[in-house]
């Protein structure tokens, strides 16, 4: 992964998100990892932003870690007690990604 530099601009375009699992049970234990990786228009991390992700209010969103290592990563874990399909969405201070990602927890 790309290592943070000045040069270059935030970009909301090249910032994105993924989930790992995707799929987990509905039971408030099993997490999904959300990892949200902040660029620059050259691809590059961007060290030191706050990062906030958004879900549906049926999900418990923990923060691990809410600002940007050098690589541009914040991490947070969503568990559930609820079945169902969820989107999620992260923000940093010049706006939203534009990627969302959708996960689901089984009964």
């Amino acid at each position: 992964m790309p290592r943070a530099t000045e040069p270059g601009q935030l970009s909301l375009e090249n910032s994105y998100l993924f989930a790992s699992p995707l799929v987990a049970k509905a039971n408030g234990n099993e997490k999904i990892t959300v990892s949200i990786f902040i660029l620059s228009d050259q691809g590059l991390g961007v060290v030191s932003k706050q990062v906030n992700l958004y879900s549906a209010p049926q999900l418990n969103a923990t923060t691990v870690r809410g600002e940007t290592d050098s690589r541009g990563l914040a991490l947070f874990e969503v568990t559930s007690s609820v079945p169902g399909q969820f989107n999620l969405w992260a923000t940093v201070a010049e706006g939203q990604v534009q990627q969302t990602v959708t996960v689901t927890f089984n009964p």
